[in-house]
């Protein structure tokens, strides 16, 4: 937009308001500045606005009335369609882009391939959609590419769908109805980004704060955006996900046969053991606890529910010596210790490779005498 302009546009804002109270807030200026976004993945600078140079933010409280320099009527928007309306070159109020018979035609020609004789409708939902990725393939190959080396494709977002519990911060729990749009056309310097399509409230969401169940433990977590699961084949949580890294992480089946995860053959041969005698092995929970001051989770390997005790497996590994020297293991027992004391777990039980068959005899005694 024309640096007039954008000054015409701002002069012509009559008021500014909170969008709770509706009531008028006192400002001496504002004004308009091409500024880089902090957290941009693009870096190139566009505009923002300032009230009295304090620059605001994309989710403020404000709401303005202002007068359109086209057809000079009175508007009653949100603040941050000021912006949008600088950044799409946009002079006109919703008014004048609903009276532009040439544009809508033009949308609906290419959608379609008609025109109206009995007059132009603004476009539904459904052919924005189509829009949007009619305009997306007319991108260069090179944009298309860089797009879809960070979001997820139709085909990626299809294959992890079922593991989505819900999005918006649990505010959306069931989204099997809702389309998955990769490349809706959106209005700033990324052109477009992936939605949610409810057709039958004609509504696009955004999906973000996104709730996963992990594919290793089962248990839910959060990622504040999708993309974060990019090329990953797993889903995971970030304990199962620091833990795959470090050592792999495999599944078998317990006696009743539910999933069961291991990362050693030390480990393996307690679960055949437990198999092989009907004692049921489950997972070990997640256990809070502190060390240098930092608030940690301690996984712990498996749970008898039946003895209602905890099992850790261990050798002679490296990372152990070191979790044993600088204090973290002992911060793990500490944390262990409490639950035990508090009768939260009647027992925790730490099982040395050379003590294995031993200490599973005494698991298998235990439980004959219930």
């Amino acid at each position: 937009m024309e640096i007039e302009n954008i000054h015409e546009l701002i002069n012509n804002i009559i008021s500014i308001q909170d969008k709770k109270t509706n009531i008028d807030i006192d400002y001496k200026e504002i004004t308009a500045e091409k500024l880089i976004a902090k957290y941009s993945n693009v870096k190139t600078p566009t505009y923002k606005l300032k009230i009295d140079g304090k620059l605001i933010s994309k989710n403020n409280p404000y709401k303005i009335k202002y007068k359109c320099i086209t057809c000079k009527n009175d508007n009653s928007v949100s603040l941050n369609n000021i912006i949008r309306k600088i950044k799409k070159n946009q002079v006109g109020c919703i008014k004048c882009i609903n009276s532009d018979i040439d544009k809508i035609e033009s949308w609906r020609n290419t959608l379609m391939g008609i025109s109206n004789s009995n007059g132009i409708e603004e476009i539904s939902y459904d052919d924005f959609v189509k829009l949007s990725d009619v305009e997306f393939k007319e991108e260069d190959d090179d944009f298309q590419h860089q797009f879809y080396r960070k979001h997820l494709t139709l085909e990626e977002f299809e294959r992890i769908r079922n593991k989505i519990v819900s999005i918006q911060a649990d505010k959306i729990t069931n989204i099997s109805s809702y389309k998955y749009v990769p490349t809706l056309k959106i209005y700033n310097q990324t052109k477009y980004n992936p939605h949610l399509y409810d057709s039958i409230n004609e509504e696009f969401i955004k999906i973000n704060y996104i709730k996963f169940n992990c594919d290793i433990c089962d248990n839910t977590f959060m990622n504040r955006d999708l993309y974060i699961q990019k090329n990953r084949l797993k889903i995971l949580c970030k304990d199962c996900n620091f833990v795959n890294n470090t050592f792999k992480i495999r599944q078998f089946k317990n006696c009743n046969g539910t999933n069961i995860t291991y990362q050693s053959k030390l480990e393996l041969k307690f679960i055949t053991y437990c198999n092989k005698n009907n004692i049921i092995v489950e997972n070990g929970p997640k256990i809070n606890y502190k060390h240098n001051n930092k608030q940690k989770r301690y996984i712990v390997d498996f749970y008898l529910p039946e003895l209602n005790v905890l099992i850790e497996i261990k050798d002679n590994h490296h990372w152990h010596k070191e979790n044993k020297q600088n204090g973290k293991w002992d911060a793990k027992i500490n944390a262990v210790n409490v639950l035990v004391n508090n009768n939260k777990y009647n027992e925790f039980m730490l099982i040395y490779s050379n003590e294995l068959i031993k200490k599973c005899d005494i698991i298998k005694k235990k439980i004959k005498e219930l």
